[in-house]
């Protein structure tokens, strides 16, 4: 497809500027963006109509990268890439469209008009919760939010929908959610299914100041809820500080989090704190600090042989261990 650009740039010194287009081909609507210095985008929608690519042989190329750098079974496909790829069928009737096109062109207020009467815990709730957010104004956003949570069973399609959005960068939505939620938020952050691997800069940046001033000491006195959030928000610091490049930060609050493991449902989450200390350990060139923790990682893995397997192939680990190292791991893997 062919897109144009009509717009001036004012001359000067130089300058740098970014130019970008959206096209929605089910709604029929596009608009290009620029944006000169850094600062706010300019958005004009286009009064020529875009053509969809003419039908033609289809490619589906997948990416993949690890996920942990001594796994061996896990995969998580984080794009997919569709060329040449065109509806035959018109798309059915759909309400929501309309909406969608509103929302397209940046017709915030009126998308909100048609979403009033959305029920509550529903997607259009969360559509307008959202939009709410977008606006600024985030005392109804969070006042919606609460609604539609109140009551709410644990397997109510909301919550996936509401943990699938917090995983964007952090905008006005997530604002909305931490007035709405206060520190349960920091447990639905912590998303098993996905690893922060995949957090982008942003998301990192906003962990690190958001919990700058959090404690590693638990409350004196918490109950079971206030402990699981400290908890939660603990590791959400450790592996920002990790994905940061901080190992020497990160293991302090992983250790501090560990320890508020305890019941049998933790336990997946407390493996892959284990595994998190074991790769900051190693990379920390901390031989004493690695022993221990990939000690305990061994006598709580129910694969550990294969665990041992992969500690082997990390680069630098003879450096770090001797022999009469490896040979108490292995004496650990037929425990």
């Amino acid at each position: 497809m062919t897109a144009y650009w009509a717009g001036t740039i004012q001359p000067g010194e130089a300058r740098r500027f970014r130019l970008g287009m959206r096209h929605f081909p089910d709604l029929g609507t596009t608009h290009l963006e620029i944006a000169l210095d850094g600062g706010e985008p300019r958005r004009v929608l286009s009064k020529h109509p875009i053509k969809p690519p003419p039908p033609g042989p289809l490619r589906l190329r997948v990416l993949n990268r690890p996920v942990q750098p001594d796994s061996v079974a896990d995969l998580q496909v984080f794009a997919v890439e569709l060329s040449g790829l065109r509806r035959a069928d018109p798309l059915p009737a759909d309400p929501s469209l309309a909406v969608a096109r509103l929302v397209a062109e940046d017709e915030i207020e009126a998308a909100l008009e048609s979403l009033a009467a959305a029920p509550a815990a529903s997607p259009e709730a969360l559509w307008r919760i959202d939009l709410l957010a977008r606006a600024g104004r985030l005392d109804e956003a969070a006042d919606h939010l609460r609604s539609s949570l109140a009551g709410l069973p644990d397997d109510h399609p909301f919550h996936a929908r509401l943990s699938q959005r917090l995983m964007r960068d952090p905008d006005n939505f997530l604002l909305a959610a931490k007035r709405a939620l206060g520190p349960a938020l920091y447990d639905i952050f912590l998303d098993p299914g996905r690893n922060e691997i995949l957090w982008r800069p942003a998301r990192i940046r906003h962990h690190l100041a958001d919990l700058a001033e959090l404690p590693r000491e638990p409350p004196a006195r918490g109950d079971p809820e206030a402990l699981r959030h400290h908890r939660s928000a603990l590791l959400l610091r450790g592996l920002a500080w990790q994905r940061a490049g901080r190992d020497d930060l990160s293991v302090r609050d992983l250790e501090a989090a560990l320890p508020l493991f305890e019941v049998a449902e933790d336990q997946h989450m407390r493996k892959y704190v284990l595994r998190r200390l074991v790769d900051a350990s190693i990379r920390l060139r901390d031989p004493t600090r690695a022993r221990r923790w990939i000690t305990a990682a061994l006598l709580e893995s129910t694969t550990a042989e294969l665990l041992l397997e992969g500690l082997r192939q990390r680069s630098g680990v003879d450096a770090i261990f001797t022999s009469a190292d490896w040979a108490r791991f292995e004496a650990l893997t037929r425990r």
